[in-house]
């Protein structure tokens, strides 16, 4: 509450929530299939979101920037962890503009943290006001090569252009939030 009471009064109005997925928050901490939320580690989020809401803030939210996901959580037998491992950076996302299951996995986070209901608002995070944009990946790959001279007409921004319809389709049409 105090956090937000001084962005407020610095004059701000928004607040972007990134990085949650893993050390601050980690909200699939504990979770059985590495994707799905576990509720009671939404308690930060939600306290922040409640008092946001309370003093006129508007809240944004990336929902992937770099969590933590296994080989083996999107189909993939080879131990070790997706994300910043073998030293790419970001491999999960490019998995999943090729990988089914990587996709899948990514769905089931996403549906759980649009569906939790914060116990302070009585929202659902899919319906909550104070939410206000949605940037579904974070450095996107077809980001990190546009400045590499191959332009926005790669295959890799293709398949990145149709990650984001699917994924935009899955919030407004699956999860139902506008």
């Amino acid at each position: 509450e105090a956090f937000a009471a001084a962005l407020r009064k610095l004059g701000y109005n928004a607040v972007r929530f990134h990085n949650y997925e893993n050390e601050y928050m980690g909200l699939t901490k504990g979770s059985p299939d590495e994707a799905t939320p576990v509720p009671e580690r939404f308690e930060g989020l939600d306290n922040l979101v409640a008092a946001c809401r309370e003093r006129g803030l508007y809240v944004t939210v990336d929902l992937h920037i770099g969590r933590r996901v296994s080989y083996r959580a999107i189909g993939i037998d080879k131990p070790g962890m997706v994300v910043n491992s073998d030293g790419m950076k970001g491999e999960i996302k490019y998995q999943y503009l090729v990988n089914p299951k990587a996709r899948e996995n990514f769905k089931t986070f996403v549906r759980g943290f649009f569906e939790h209901v914060n116990p302070h608002t009585g929202n659902r995070y899919a319906d909550e006001p104070t939410l206000a944009l949605v940037s579904v990946v974070n450095e996107s790959p077809c980001c990190w090569n546009r400045y590499g001279g191959n332009g926005w007409k790669t295959d890799l921004c293709k398949l990145e252009y149709d990650l984001m319809r699917e994924m935009s389709a899955f919030i407004r049409d699956e999860v139902k939030s506008q």
